[in-house]
């Protein structure tokens, strides 16, 4: 699922988007070193591959942030909305964790999740208004374009939260419906 909300910058760069509104999710340390030479391969450009599952763990084990309370505004109002429109019995289980400049977000096309229990929802952060949707990605659930700025328009941001806070409250309740189905036993 994508939203464009037609509000790109001149000069905004995708990276930059990408550390505005979800922000630095592993800092450097000699364990992250560890984790990633352990479990890693070195690629020909230098980076360091990691598998999906390890480059979830990894970002798990190392998050440079508290996943109960984003610190960048955007991920923080983002999920805010979510966790109000899903009315969870245990709201302490839902967090949300940044992916940016990891193996999951060079490798898996994956700037971010949200995850409670066994459900994830992957999200692309695009300043692209050309990049349709997660066709090119099939473990990405959701593209988020790049909203208005709330300081210059509040009420258009608020709308394009909104917006994107249903679209992902559906898709959490669609994986969440599957999953249940699946531990039914027949």
């Amino acid at each position: 699922m994508s939203l464009n909300f037609g509000h790109e910058q001149r000069g905004y760069t995708g990276k930059i988007l990408e550390h505005d509104y979800f922000g630095q999710s592993v800092s450097p340390s000699a364990d992250v070193l560890k984790f990633l030479h352990e479990f890693g391969r070195s690629t020909q450009d230098g980076k360091v591959y990691l598998p999906f599952n390890k480059s979830i763990e990894l970002i798990k084990k190392f998050y440079a942030q508290d996943p109960h309370n984003p610190a960048k505004p955007v991920a923080k109002d983002l999920f805010q909305a979510l966790l109000k429109k899903l009315k969870l019995e245990n709201p302490q289980e839902f967090r949300f964790y940044s992916a940016i400049d990891t193996p999951l977000d060079t490798f898996h096309g994956i700037d971010g999740f949200f995850e409670c229990g066994d459900i994830r929802l992957a999200i692309d952060l695009t300043a692209n208004p050309r990049k349709e949707d997660e066709e090119d990605n099939l473990s990405v659930d959701f593209v988020l374009h790049q909203m208005p700025d709330k300081k210059n328009d509040e009420y258009l941001y608020g709308e394009s939260l909104e917006e994107a806070a249903n679209v992902l409250a559906k898709i959490f309740k669609e994986k969440k419906a599957r999953a249940d189905r699946e531990k039914t036993p027949v």
